[in-house]
């Protein structure tokens, strides 16, 4: 690309914003993000999973966990079943990667559910288990955000949710007993 259309692309992009600038030139935010070589920040980022995820283009599951973006809201949802001796968990969490642009994901389980063969148990969590994993939030490109998902986002998310949010909420849904 020359620098001059890139210069344009970045011009369109600073005037009308990443969405209508796409509308405009006629390609899909990500690719535009793309050709444009723009800086990628946290909410550029943020922009990029989305559209990955809403198109299918990366993974919508992780090991237990269902992945799914709601896209009123644009938050990720992790929908997990756990299931061992005769006992089913059901795990439903928030986790958006740079929420509102923030270099940052916010973990939460807002539902829990446990089902054995004598008893059954449903939590609301909200506001009960929280946690904000900080990370960085500028990006090289496209491949640097893919990777930055792979080996950041899809662990640390599963490790806060399972190794140390979990446990809590089991906790509570005892004393609810």
């Amino acid at each position: 690309m020359t620098d001059k259309r890139r210069q344009l692309l970045l011009n369109l992009i600073e005037v009308h914003g990443i969405y209508d600038a796409s509308k405009i030139a006629g390609i899909n935010p990500v690719e535009l993000i793309h050709i444009s070589e723009i800086t990628i920040d946290a909410w550029l980022a943020n922009t990029v999973l989305i559209e990955l995820m809403s198109k299918g283009k990366i993974p919508k599951q992780y090991k237990e966990f269902a992945l799914s973006i709601d896209s009123l809201t644009g938050t990720v949802d992790w929908d997990g079943v756990f299931e061992s001796d005769g006992v089913k968990e059901k795990v439903f969490a928030y986790a958006t990667p740079f929420w509102e642009g923030e270099s940052g994901i916010p973990v939460e389980i807002q539902h829990y559910e446990v089902t054995t063969d004598d008893d059954k148990i449903e939590l609301s969590c909200d506001g009960d288990v929280f946690n904000l994993l900080k990370t960085r939030g500028v990006f090289d490109g496209i491949e640097d955000v893919l990777t930055w998902y792979k080996h950041f986002y899809l662990p640390k998310v599963y490790r806060v949710i399972v190794e140390e949010q979990l446990p809590i909420v089991r906790k509570l849904a005892e004393r609810k007993k």
